[in-house]
């Protein structure tokens, strides 16, 4: 960024990251409401098991982004307001893929007591996770209910439930700031 700052133009930044340089503009939306309104969703459809496939981040690959940790918050907000027990087992890292998504579910089935309802951080992960269902003989949602976020447009053909994050429009309003 400080490079980026030494060439004297306008800077702008669409999404979320872990700093906002003086000077820049920055777009994007509340990760965390976004992922309160998913999981309530599965709350208000009767779920208590709840998971969530998230996306990881390790000391040895930094992410700057805050994404993750915004979505992974509003999460356990959700559980706490509705109290619902957080469970550790329930978080797993999907690594933002639609493979991911595929192991992390994989992963939650074979819990002993595997979740009735799953958020996924992207719809990506979501797909996966639909797919590991299917291979296991299961279906999305009458045996594991499961929203992804971003409305990418895989969404709609596969009946996903999913928070809309509007890219195109945060591009132009980023590239008009």
């Amino acid at each position: 960024m400080d490079k980026l700052g030494a060439l004297e133009v306008p800077l702008g930044v669409v999404g979320s990251i872990g700093i906002d340089p003086v000077g820049t503009s920055r777009v994007g939306i509340d990760d965390t409401a976004g992922a309160r309104t998913a999981v309530n969703h599965l709350i208000n459809l009767g779920h208590e098991r709840i998971a969530m496939i998230g996306g990881g981040v390790s000391d040895a690959e930094p992410n700057p982004f805050t994404t993750p940790e915004d979505r992974r918050v509003g999460y356990r907000r959700s559980l706490a307001d509705a109290g619902l027990t957080w469970h550790p087992e329930y978080e797993v890292d999907g690594r933002y893929t639609a493979t991911g998504g595929e192991q992390a579910m994989g992963s939650l089935l074979g819990l002993e007591h595997p979740p009735t309802g799953v958020f996924a951080q992207s719809d990506r992960m979501a797909v996966g996770a639909m797919h590991a269902l299917r291979r296991a003989g299961l279906s999305c949602p009458e045996d594991v209910s499961i929203i992804g976020f971003d409305d990418h447009e895989v969404a709609a053909p596969l009946d996903l439930s999913t928070i809309a994050q509007p890219m195109a429009e945060q591009g132009v309003l980023g590239a008009d700031l």
